[in-house]
């Protein structure tokens, strides 16, 4: 059950949104997460059987299905304790929730409402939680990629290039990644003012095994790609020196479509 929780939090730092609504002297809050994969929506709700979910307009051509936590919801489960013990990005949007609904004064109500809006556009705080696999696991299925694809100069052998990535808006998670293998971390261009800023990093080649071992147990979305690309590593050295057509000893047909897939 732990490791459904973790999951679930890193899944919410990726794809989720933390809500404080003020109307006047009312306040509402509304915890939301957002996936076109309805896996990884049944994952948590068989979790939180309480949470409603909603289909949304198509996106990138996919449904979107939105969950939501409402204010009853948060009060009678212990979603909120949950993931205040293991969120990162949404901590401090999280633990403004918890103090607004605790709250009766009015004025220290929008005191707490203030800090909310500033967690809400900065995202300049350390690591809370140390994340586990489970949680990474919930961050790569949001926010992560994984590819494999012909190697630059190989186009004749079965060597293929591997690449694991995140990008996020909360560069102490990107950090964090890029520690794996001290990969680098790169600035995502702003084109306005609009837009926030991003940064990303990923691990290459065969490095990335040890990462993708701890991850593959608990991934939902990505958990296939992923054993292709285990798949690979296995049997690089044997596929090393031979042609191209021997993959498909290995489900070549699979590997392309899995990458004309957008993850």
């Amino acid at each position: 059950m732990i490791e459904k929780l973790d999951y679930i939090a890193g899944i919410l730092d990726a794809e989720g949104s933390v809500r404080i609504i003020k109307r006047k002297d009312w306040y509402g809050v509304e915890i939301i997460i957002s996936n076109t994969n309805l896996d990884i929506i049944n994952f948590v709700t068989n979790v939180y059987p309480k949470s409603s979910v909603l289909k949304h307009k198509r996106f990138n051509r996919k449904l979107e299905y939105y969950i939501s936590f409402g204010k009853n919801v948060i009060i009678e489960s212990t979603f909120l304790n949950d993931m205040l013990s293991r969120c990162n990005e949404k901590y401090y949007q999280l633990l403004k929730v918890k103090e607004i609904l605790e709250e009766l004064d009015l004025e220290k109500k929008y005191e707490i409402y203030k800090e909310y809006i500033f967690y809400k556009k900065y995202f300049m705080h350390d690591l809370v939680n140390i994340p586990t696999d489970a949680y990474l696991a919930g961050i790569m299925d949001g926010d992560g990629w994984f590819r494999i694809h012909s190697a630059k100069g190989f186009t004749k052998s079965a060597i293929l290039q591997l690449s694991v990535g995140l990008e996020q808006r909360y560069k102490a998670m990107v950090d964090y990644i890029s520690l794996i293998d001290n990969s680098k971390i790169y600035n995502k261009h702003v084109k306005s003012i609009n837009h926030t800023q991003t940064y990303s990093t990923q691990i290459q080649n065969i490095n990335c095994e040890n990462f993708l071992r701890k991850l593959v147990p608990f991934l939902i979305e990505k958990k296939d790609r992923v054993d292709v690309i285990l798949k690979y590593i296995e049997n690089y050295k044997k596929f090393k020196k031979i042609s191209k057509m021997t993959l498909e000893a290995y489900d070549r047909e699979k590997i392309k479509y899995l990458n004309k897939k957008e993850i």
